[in-house]
Protein backbone atom coordinates (compact mmCIF):
# COMPACT_ATOMS: atom_id res chain seq x y z
CA UNK A 1 0.00 0.00 0.00
CA UNK A 2 1.50 3.10 -0.85
CA UNK A 3 2.14 5.79 1.55
CA UNK A 4 0.03 9.19 1.78
CA UNK A 5 -0.15 11.92 4.33
CA UNK A 6 -3.64 12.35 3.09
CA UNK A 7 -5.26 15.83 3.64
CA UNK A 8 -8.39 16.95 2.96
CA UNK A 9 -9.14 19.71 0.49
CA UNK A 10 -9.15 22.14 2.78
CA UNK A 11 -5.78 21.14 3.80
CA UNK A 12 -4.58 21.43 0.28
CA UNK A 13 -3.62 25.33 0.70
CA UNK A 14 -0.70 27.36 0.13
CA UNK A 15 -0.25 27.81 4.34
CA UNK A 16 0.54 24.33 4.42
CA UNK A 17 4.55 24.24 4.37
CA UNK A 18 6.20 21.08 4.59
CA UNK A 19 9.10 19.02 2.28
CA UNK A 20 8.59 18.60 -1.34
CA UNK A 21 10.87 15.48 -3.80
CA UNK A 22 11.12 13.13 -5.97
CA UNK A 23 10.44 10.07 -4.77
CA UNK A 24 10.67 6.71 -6.60
CA UNK A 25 9.92 3.13 -6.72
CA UNK A 26 12.41 0.87 -4.75
CA UNK A 27 13.27 -2.93 -4.25
CA UNK A 28 14.25 -4.15 -1.13
CA UNK A 29 17.70 -4.45 -0.62
CA UNK A 30 20.20 -5.89 1.57
CA UNK A 31 22.99 -3.41 3.28
CA UNK A 32 25.96 -5.37 1.33
CA UNK A 33 23.88 -4.32 -1.89
CA UNK A 34 24.40 -0.73 -3.39
CA UNK A 35 20.68 0.65 -3.46
CA UNK A 36 22.00 2.74 -6.88
CA UNK A 37 22.43 -0.74 -8.71
CA UNK A 38 19.01 -2.75 -7.13
CA UNK A 39 16.62 -0.04 -7.63
CA UNK A 40 14.72 -0.56 -10.77
CA UNK A 41 12.63 2.64 -12.56
CA UNK A 42 9.46 1.80 -14.49
CA UNK A 43 10.04 3.07 -18.34
CA UNK A 44 7.90 5.20 -18.15
CA UNK A 45 9.66 6.97 -15.08
CA UNK A 46 12.87 7.41 -17.11
CA UNK A 47 14.43 10.84 -16.60
CA UNK A 48 14.53 13.06 -19.33
CA UNK A 49 15.39 16.58 -20.09
CA UNK A 50 13.11 19.11 -21.01
CA UNK A 51 13.47 22.88 -22.86
CA UNK A 52 12.86 25.56 -20.97
CA UNK A 53 11.33 27.39 -24.02
CA UNK A 54 8.84 25.03 -24.94
CA UNK A 55 7.77 25.14 -21.07
CA UNK A 56 7.50 28.74 -20.84
CA UNK A 57 5.82 28.58 -24.37
CA UNK A 58 3.08 26.59 -22.46
CA UNK A 59 2.51 29.64 -19.91
CA UNK A 60 2.10 32.28 -22.35
CA UNK A 61 -0.71 34.59 -21.65
CA UNK A 62 -1.35 32.84 -18.19
CA UNK A 63 -1.49 34.95 -15.20
CA UNK A 64 0.01 34.08 -12.05
CA UNK A 65 -1.27 34.43 -8.79
CA UNK A 66 1.82 35.05 -6.17
CA UNK A 67 2.37 35.58 -2.73
CA UNK A 68 5.61 36.67 -1.15
CA UNK A 69 7.05 34.79 1.85
CA UNK A 70 9.43 35.08 4.68
CA UNK A 71 11.83 32.87 5.72
CA UNK A 72 12.68 32.42 9.57
CA UNK A 73 15.48 34.14 9.13
CA UNK A 74 13.63 37.22 7.02
CA UNK A 75 14.41 36.53 3.79
CA UNK A 76 11.97 37.09 0.89
CA UNK A 77 11.08 34.73 -1.27
CA UNK A 78 8.26 34.30 -4.13
CA UNK A 79 6.07 31.62 -5.27
CA UNK A 80 3.15 31.10 -6.63
CA UNK A 81 -0.27 30.41 -5.39
CA UNK A 82 -1.21 26.67 -4.94
CA UNK A 83 -4.82 27.83 -5.74
CA UNK A 84 -3.79 29.20 -8.76
CA UNK A 85 -2.08 25.91 -9.98
CA UNK A 86 -5.32 24.16 -8.87
CA UNK A 87 -7.19 26.79 -11.30
CA UNK A 88 -4.99 26.32 -13.77
CA UNK A 89 -4.66 22.19 -14.30
CA UNK A 90 -8.80 22.31 -13.79
CA UNK A 91 -8.37 24.97 -17.61
CA UNK A 92 -6.46 22.57 -19.14
CA UNK A 93 -7.08 19.30 -17.94
CA UNK A 94 -6.57 17.67 -21.14
CA UNK A 95 -2.68 18.61 -20.55
CA UNK A 96 -2.30 17.53 -17.34
CA UNK A 97 -1.70 13.55 -16.28
CA UNK A 98 -4.98 12.18 -15.58
CA UNK A 99 -3.91 10.72 -12.10
CA UNK A 100 -2.86 13.95 -11.28
CA UNK A 101 -5.80 15.92 -11.78
CA UNK A 102 -7.69 13.15 -10.29
CA UNK A 103 -5.57 13.37 -7.55
CA UNK A 104 -5.08 17.19 -7.10
CA UNK A 105 -8.48 18.28 -8.41
CA UNK A 106 -11.71 15.20 -7.89
CA UNK A 107 -9.95 13.29 -4.94
CA UNK A 108 -8.28 15.71 -3.09
CA UNK A 109 -7.32 12.95 -0.45
CA UNK A 110 -3.33 13.06 -0.80
CA UNK A 111 -0.19 15.43 -0.98
CA UNK A 112 1.77 11.88 -2.07
CA UNK A 113 1.38 8.85 -4.01
CA UNK A 114 3.92 6.62 -4.79
CA UNK A 115 4.46 6.53 -8.43
CA UNK A 116 2.17 9.56 -9.10
CA UNK A 117 2.77 12.33 -7.49
CA UNK A 118 5.40 13.35 -4.99
CA UNK A 119 4.35 16.68 -3.15
CA UNK A 120 5.42 19.03 -5.58
CA UNK A 121 2.99 21.52 -6.16
CA UNK A 122 3.13 22.53 -2.05
CA UNK A 123 6.14 24.32 -0.36
CA UNK A 124 7.27 22.70 2.94
CA UNK A 125 8.88 24.02 5.75
CA UNK A 126 12.41 22.71 5.03
CA UNK A 127 12.60 24.64 2.02
CA UNK A 128 12.46 27.60 3.63
CA UNK A 129 15.10 26.37 6.32
CA UNK A 130 17.04 25.86 2.92
CA UNK A 131 16.78 28.96 1.74
CA UNK A 132 18.11 30.76 5.00
CA UNK A 133 21.43 28.15 4.79
CA UNK A 134 21.90 29.37 1.20
CA UNK A 135 21.95 33.40 2.06
CA UNK A 136 24.22 32.51 5.30
CA UNK A 137 26.72 30.40 2.39
CA UNK A 138 26.65 33.59 0.14
CA UNK A 139 26.74 36.07 2.60
CA UNK A 140 30.17 34.28 4.21
CA UNK A 141 31.26 33.33 0.77
CA UNK A 142 31.39 29.84 2.49
CA UNK A 143 31.02 28.49 -1.30
CA UNK A 144 30.42 29.97 -4.75
CA UNK A 145 27.10 29.51 -5.12
CA UNK A 146 26.65 31.77 -8.39
CA UNK A 147 29.39 30.20 -10.45
CA UNK A 148 28.51 26.79 -9.30
CA UNK A 149 26.74 24.08 -11.31
CA UNK A 150 24.12 23.37 -8.96
CA UNK A 151 21.65 20.34 -8.59
CA UNK A 152 17.98 20.90 -6.91
CA UNK A 153 17.33 17.44 -6.16
CA UNK A 154 13.19 17.13 -5.97
CA UNK A 155 12.93 20.64 -6.66
CA UNK A 156 9.01 20.91 -6.39
CA UNK A 157 8.49 24.72 -5.84
CA UNK A 158 12.39 25.27 -6.12
CA UNK A 159 12.00 27.77 -3.56
CA UNK A 160 15.66 27.43 -2.86
CA UNK A 161 16.95 27.75 -6.78
CA UNK A 162 14.21 30.32 -6.77
CA UNK A 163 16.29 32.39 -4.02
CA UNK A 164 19.89 31.92 -5.73
CA UNK A 165 18.32 33.05 -9.00
CA UNK A 166 16.92 36.29 -7.33
CA UNK A 167 19.90 37.16 -5.65
CA UNK A 168 22.40 36.84 -8.38
CA UNK A 169 20.51 38.59 -11.00
CA UNK A 170 20.05 41.45 -7.70
CA UNK A 171 23.54 40.84 -7.55
CA UNK A 172 24.11 41.31 -11.54
CA UNK A 173 26.87 38.55 -11.08
CA UNK A 174 27.97 37.45 -14.61
CA UNK A 175 29.56 34.28 -13.54
CA UNK A 176 28.44 31.00 -15.39
CA UNK A 177 25.91 29.18 -13.28
CA UNK A 178 23.82 25.93 -14.61
CA UNK A 179 20.92 25.22 -12.35
CA UNK A 180 19.52 21.55 -12.75
CA UNK A 181 15.96 21.09 -11.70
CA UNK A 182 14.76 18.09 -10.83
CA UNK A 183 10.93 16.73 -9.97
CA UNK A 184 9.15 13.28 -10.53
CA UNK A 185 6.43 14.84 -11.89
CA UNK A 186 6.70 16.80 -15.33
CA UNK A 187 3.87 18.76 -14.62
CA UNK A 188 4.86 20.10 -11.20
CA UNK A 189 7.79 21.62 -13.66
CA UNK A 190 5.89 23.53 -16.14
CA UNK A 191 3.30 24.67 -13.23
CA UNK A 192 4.98 25.91 -10.23
CA UNK A 193 8.78 25.17 -10.81
CA UNK A 194 9.32 27.37 -13.68
CA UNK A 195 7.15 29.86 -13.09
CA UNK A 196 8.35 30.19 -9.36
CA UNK A 197 12.04 30.83 -11.01
CA UNK A 198 10.56 33.25 -13.74
CA UNK A 199 8.40 35.27 -10.57
CA UNK A 200 11.76 35.37 -8.60
CA UNK A 201 13.82 36.90 -11.80
CA UNK A 202 10.68 39.26 -12.46
CA UNK A 203 10.50 40.80 -8.91
CA UNK A 204 14.23 42.29 -9.71
CA UNK A 205 13.09 44.53 -12.79
CA UNK A 206 11.85 47.57 -11.98
CA UNK A 207 8.36 48.21 -12.09
CA UNK A 208 8.25 50.38 -14.78
CA UNK A 209 9.78 47.46 -17.28
CA UNK A 210 7.89 45.04 -15.51
CA UNK A 211 4.81 46.90 -16.62
CA UNK A 212 5.93 47.15 -20.15
CA UNK A 213 6.35 43.64 -20.58
CA UNK A 214 3.34 42.41 -18.77
CA UNK A 215 0.54 44.64 -20.51
CA UNK A 216 -0.35 45.68 -24.09
CA UNK A 217 -3.30 47.22 -25.35
CA UNK A 218 -5.98 44.30 -24.22
CA UNK A 219 -3.71 43.15 -20.95
CA UNK A 220 -4.09 46.23 -19.49
CA UNK A 221 -4.35 45.22 -15.67
CA UNK A 222 -1.03 45.07 -13.63
CA UNK A 223 -1.54 44.25 -10.30
CA UNK A 224 1.00 43.63 -7.42
CA UNK A 225 0.06 40.00 -7.07
CA UNK A 226 0.04 39.00 -10.57
CA UNK A 227 2.38 38.28 -13.40
CA UNK A 228 0.91 37.99 -17.03
CA UNK A 229 2.99 35.59 -18.53
CA UNK A 230 3.43 37.24 -22.45
CA UNK A 231 5.36 36.75 -25.33
CA UNK A 232 7.68 39.85 -24.44
CA UNK A 233 8.22 38.51 -20.32
CA UNK A 234 9.66 35.37 -21.91
CA UNK A 235 11.72 36.67 -24.45
CA UNK A 236 13.55 38.94 -22.05
CA UNK A 237 13.60 36.34 -19.32
CA UNK A 238 15.76 34.66 -21.60
CA UNK A 239 17.80 37.24 -22.97
CA UNK A 240 19.00 38.08 -19.38
CA UNK A 241 19.53 34.37 -18.65
CA UNK A 242 22.38 34.77 -21.18
CA UNK A 243 23.65 38.03 -20.52
CA UNK A 244 24.25 36.84 -16.73
CA UNK A 245 25.31 33.19 -17.62
CA UNK A 246 22.32 31.16 -16.30
CA UNK A 247 21.37 28.03 -17.69
CA UNK A 248 18.59 25.94 -16.15
CA UNK A 249 17.99 22.54 -17.19
CA UNK A 250 14.96 20.51 -16.65
CA UNK A 251 14.71 17.02 -15.61
CA UNK A 252 11.38 14.49 -14.96
CA UNK A 253 11.33 11.00 -13.82
CA UNK A 254 12.47 8.91 -11.36
CA UNK A 255 15.90 9.21 -9.38
CA UNK A 256 18.32 6.01 -9.91
CA UNK A 257 21.53 4.86 -11.72
CA UNK A 258 19.77 6.35 -15.25
CA UNK A 259 19.31 10.00 -14.01
CA UNK A 260 22.80 10.39 -12.20
CA UNK A 261 24.02 9.46 -15.51
CA UNK A 262 21.80 12.17 -17.04
CA UNK A 263 23.00 15.09 -14.78
CA UNK A 264 26.93 13.64 -14.96
CA UNK A 265 27.65 16.00 -17.83
CA UNK A 266 26.67 19.18 -16.21
CA UNK A 267 29.64 18.81 -13.62
CA UNK A 268 27.32 19.15 -10.14
CA UNK A 269 29.04 21.06 -7.43
CA UNK A 270 26.54 22.19 -5.48
CA UNK A 271 22.95 20.15 -4.35
CA UNK A 272 20.18 20.78 -2.44
CA UNK A 273 17.49 19.05 -1.70
CA UNK A 274 14.64 19.44 0.80
CA UNK A 275 12.26 16.74 2.36
CA UNK A 276 13.61 13.82 0.21
CA UNK A 277 14.82 11.58 2.69
CA UNK A 278 11.07 10.91 4.78
CA UNK A 279 11.15 7.16 3.58
CA UNK A 280 13.22 4.46 3.96
CA UNK A 281 13.18 3.04 0.81
CA UNK A 282 14.03 6.26 -1.04
CA UNK A 283 16.73 7.56 1.72
CA UNK A 284 19.83 4.83 0.13
CA UNK A 285 19.00 5.92 -3.03
CA UNK A 286 19.78 9.70 -2.04
CA UNK A 287 22.33 9.16 -0.24
CA UNK A 288 24.00 7.20 -2.75
CA UNK A 289 22.94 9.96 -5.37
CA UNK A 290 24.64 12.40 -3.54
CA UNK A 291 27.97 10.75 -3.40
CA UNK A 292 27.82 9.53 -7.17
CA UNK A 293 26.91 12.47 -8.53
CA UNK A 294 29.80 14.71 -6.33
CA UNK A 295 32.50 11.83 -7.12
CA UNK A 296 32.12 11.88 -10.60
CA UNK A 297 31.58 15.83 -11.18
CA UNK A 298 35.60 15.80 -11.55
CA UNK A 299 35.68 19.11 -8.94
CA UNK A 300 37.55 19.89 -5.99
CA UNK A 301 35.77 20.56 -3.71
CA UNK A 302 31.57 20.17 -3.90
CA UNK A 303 28.93 20.92 -1.29
CA UNK A 304 25.50 18.90 -0.49
CA UNK A 305 23.03 20.66 1.58
CA UNK A 306 20.10 18.35 2.46
CA UNK A 307 17.12 20.22 4.68
CA UNK A 308 14.87 17.66 6.54
CA UNK A 309 12.27 16.60 9.35
CA UNK A 310 14.73 15.25 12.35
CA UNK A 311 11.55 12.54 12.28
CA UNK A 312 8.95 11.53 10.35
CA UNK A 313 6.48 9.62 11.77
CA UNK A 314 4.97 6.59 10.15
CA UNK A 315 7.21 6.03 7.09
CA UNK A 316 10.65 5.49 8.98
CA UNK A 317 12.56 8.18 7.30
CA UNK A 318 14.95 10.40 9.62
CA UNK A 319 17.97 12.43 9.76
CA UNK A 320 19.58 9.90 12.44
CA UNK A 321 18.67 7.51 9.73
CA UNK A 322 20.31 9.21 6.71
CA UNK A 323 23.89 10.21 8.94
CA UNK A 324 24.03 6.52 9.59
CA UNK A 325 23.38 5.31 6.22
CA UNK A 326 25.79 8.19 4.80
CA UNK A 327 28.70 7.83 7.14
CA UNK A 328 28.73 3.63 6.14
CA UNK A 329 29.18 4.64 2.51
CA UNK A 330 31.40 7.99 2.42
CA UNK A 331 35.21 7.68 2.09
CA UNK A 332 37.69 10.53 3.23
CA UNK A 333 37.00 13.17 0.85
CA UNK A 334 33.47 14.11 2.67
CA UNK A 335 32.66 16.07 6.05
CA UNK A 336 29.41 15.84 7.01
CA UNK A 337 27.95 18.48 9.27
CA UNK A 338 24.41 18.51 11.07
CA UNK A 339 22.76 21.34 13.19
CA UNK A 340 19.15 21.44 14.36
CA UNK A 341 16.68 24.24 13.60
CA UNK A 342 15.01 25.65 17.12
CA UNK A 343 12.61 27.98 15.87
CA UNK A 344 9.59 25.88 16.56
CA UNK A 345 8.04 22.44 18.40
CA UNK A 346 8.84 20.90 14.83
CA UNK A 347 11.81 19.62 15.12
CA UNK A 348 14.35 20.03 11.93
CA UNK A 349 17.51 19.97 10.73
CA UNK A 350 20.06 21.00 8.23
CA UNK A 351 23.01 18.28 6.82
CA UNK A 352 25.94 20.07 4.95
CA UNK A 353 27.89 17.72 3.39
CA UNK A 354 31.34 18.72 1.80
CA UNK A 355 33.32 17.23 -0.81
CA UNK A 356 37.50 17.54 -1.26
CA UNK A 357 38.59 15.73 -3.92
CA UNK A 358 42.32 17.87 -3.81
CA UNK A 359 43.86 14.42 -3.66
CA UNK A 360 41.37 12.78 -6.24
CA UNK A 361 42.80 10.63 -9.07
CA UNK A 362 39.71 12.44 -11.37
CA UNK A 363 40.43 16.33 -10.17
CA UNK A 364 44.21 15.73 -9.94
CA UNK A 365 44.99 14.44 -13.58
CA UNK A 366 42.19 16.32 -15.44
CA UNK A 367 40.77 19.89 -13.86
CA UNK A 368 36.82 20.07 -15.27
CA UNK A 369 36.44 21.16 -18.32
CA UNK A 370 35.63 24.95 -18.50
CA UNK A 371 31.81 24.89 -20.08
CA UNK A 372 31.17 27.17 -23.09
CA UNK A 373 29.02 29.09 -21.47
CA UNK A 374 31.47 30.37 -18.83
CA UNK A 375 34.39 31.42 -21.59
CA UNK A 376 32.20 30.91 -24.54
CA UNK A 377 31.80 34.34 -26.85
CA UNK A 378 34.57 36.15 -24.30
CA UNK A 379 36.02 38.49 -27.05
CA UNK A 380 32.90 40.04 -26.88
CA UNK A 381 32.23 40.06 -23.00
CA UNK A 382 35.71 40.46 -21.75
CA UNK A 383 36.53 43.90 -21.00
CA UNK A 384 33.21 43.98 -19.73
CA UNK A 385 33.80 41.61 -17.11
CA UNK A 386 35.01 42.60 -13.84
CA UNK A 387 38.57 42.75 -12.97
CA UNK A 388 38.46 39.74 -10.22
CA UNK A 389 36.35 38.02 -12.89
CA UNK A 390 39.13 38.00 -15.62
CA UNK A 391 41.93 37.05 -12.94
CA UNK A 392 39.74 33.96 -12.12
CA UNK A 393 39.48 32.50 -15.55
CA UNK A 394 43.02 33.42 -16.22
CA UNK A 395 43.48 31.28 -13.34
CA UNK A 396 41.54 28.34 -14.43
CA UNK A 397 42.82 28.45 -18.17
CA UNK A 398 46.03 28.36 -16.62
CA UNK A 399 44.97 24.93 -14.80
CA UNK A 400 43.75 23.46 -17.79
CA UNK A 401 46.56 24.39 -20.07
CA UNK A 402 48.94 22.32 -17.94
CA UNK A 403 47.14 19.63 -19.59
CA UNK A 404 48.27 18.28 -23.26
CA UNK A 405 47.27 20.81 -25.94
CA UNK A 406 44.54 18.22 -27.66
CA UNK A 407 42.78 17.24 -24.25
CA UNK A 408 41.20 21.19 -23.96
CA UNK A 409 38.27 22.03 -25.84
CA UNK A 410 37.92 24.34 -28.69
CA UNK A 411 36.26 27.29 -26.67
CA UNK A 412 39.05 26.80 -24.10
CA UNK A 413 42.04 27.05 -26.94
CA UNK A 414 40.12 30.18 -28.32
CA UNK A 415 39.53 31.66 -24.98
CA UNK A 416 43.40 31.25 -24.22
CA UNK A 417 44.21 33.15 -27.41
CA UNK A 418 42.61 35.78 -27.33
CA UNK A 419 43.60 36.71 -23.41
CA UNK A 420 47.30 36.11 -24.65
CA UNK A 421 47.10 37.56 -28.29
CA UNK A 422 43.70 39.39 -28.51
CA UNK A 423 43.04 42.92 -29.39
CA UNK A 424 42.28 44.40 -25.88
CA UNK A 425 44.15 45.81 -23.23
CA UNK A 426 47.17 47.77 -24.60
CA UNK A 427 46.71 46.15 -27.78
CA UNK A 428 42.86 47.42 -28.37
CA UNK A 429 43.14 49.20 -31.89
CA UNK A 430 42.18 52.86 -31.74
CA UNK A 431 39.53 52.79 -33.79
CA UNK A 432 37.30 49.52 -33.99
CA UNK A 433 36.45 48.06 -36.82
CA UNK A 434 34.44 49.82 -39.32
CA UNK A 435 34.21 52.92 -36.95
CA UNK A 436 36.46 55.37 -39.55
CA UNK A 437 33.71 55.19 -41.61
CA UNK A 438 30.86 55.45 -39.37
CA UNK A 439 32.57 58.79 -37.92
CA UNK A 440 32.73 59.84 -41.82
CA UNK A 441 29.30 59.24 -42.28
CA UNK A 442 27.86 60.60 -39.72
CA UNK A 443 29.68 64.07 -40.26
CA UNK A 444 28.36 63.45 -43.83
CA UNK A 445 24.75 63.22 -42.70
CA UNK A 446 25.17 65.85 -40.08
CA UNK A 447 26.33 68.66 -42.90
CA UNK A 448 23.67 67.22 -45.27
CA UNK A 449 21.12 67.27 -42.46
CA UNK A 450 22.08 71.03 -41.81
CA UNK A 451 22.09 72.40 -45.29
CA UNK A 452 18.59 70.63 -45.52
CA UNK A 453 17.54 72.21 -42.50
CA UNK A 454 18.39 75.34 -43.59
CA UNK A 455 17.08 75.69 -46.92
CA UNK A 456 13.58 73.94 -45.22
CA UNK A 457 13.52 77.36 -43.17
CA UNK A 458 14.33 79.77 -46.12
CA UNK A 459 11.08 78.22 -47.98
CA UNK A 460 8.93 78.90 -45.46
CA UNK A 461 9.99 82.40 -44.56
CA UNK A 462 7.55 85.54 -45.63
CA UNK A 463 8.76 87.37 -48.98
CA UNK A 464 11.70 89.96 -48.44
CA UNK A 465 10.30 93.52 -48.12
CA UNK A 466 9.83 96.13 -51.17
CA UNK A 467 12.76 97.98 -49.46
CA UNK A 468 15.22 95.52 -50.41
CA UNK A 469 14.58 95.20 -54.76
CA UNK A 470 16.50 96.63 -57.24
CA UNK A 471 14.04 98.86 -58.04
CA UNK A 472 13.18 100.75 -54.48
CA UNK A 473 17.25 100.77 -54.01
CA UNK A 474 17.95 103.00 -57.37
CA UNK A 475 14.98 105.49 -56.34
CA UNK A 476 16.31 106.08 -52.85
CA UNK A 477 20.13 106.24 -54.79
CA UNK A 478 18.45 109.26 -56.77
CA UNK A 479 16.91 110.66 -53.70
CA UNK A 480 19.75 110.64 -51.83
CA UNK A 481 21.89 112.63 -54.60
CA UNK A 482 18.95 115.10 -55.41
CA UNK A 483 19.36 116.17 -51.61
CA UNK A 484 23.07 116.59 -51.91
CA UNK A 485 23.73 113.12 -49.54
CA UNK A 486 27.44 113.13 -48.18
CA UNK A 487 28.07 109.79 -46.70
CA UNK A 488 30.91 111.95 -44.14
CA UNK A 489 28.78 114.78 -43.84
CA UNK A 490 25.45 114.09 -44.30
CA UNK A 491 22.59 116.14 -46.17
CA UNK A 492 23.92 119.33 -47.96
CA UNK A 493 21.79 122.54 -46.42
CA UNK A 494 21.72 123.47 -49.90
CA UNK A 495 18.80 122.91 -51.76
Amino acid sequence: MSFAFGFTNEDLSDDDLNGNNTKIETTQTSQNESALDTFQVRPEHQPQAHSLNQILRTLENVRLTLDNYTTPNGHIVYRRELFDVKHQIMMEDKDVSSKLSELLIERNDADVQSNVYEGGFKSWECSYDAVDEIHEIIDKNRFPVFSSSILELGCGTALPSSFILKQKFEDRNQQAMSIVLSDFNYDVLRLVTVPNMLINWASTLPVEELHRLTTDDVNCRFENNEVLVTEALINEFGRQLQTLNVSLILVSGSWGREFNNVVKGNKIDFIISSETIYSTTTLPVVAESIKDILEKAGTEHGLALIAAKNIYFGVGGSVIEFLTYFNSIKDSHFKVESKEIVDSSLRRSLISIGYDGFNSTVAKSAPRTLSNAYIGNLESRWTTLPKEDQQTIIEELKTRMELPWKELSPAEKKAAYYISFGEWGPRRPLYAPGEKSQIFWIVTGCVVGSIALFAGIKSLAKKPPASLNREWQEKSDEYLKSKNANPFSGYSQIQ
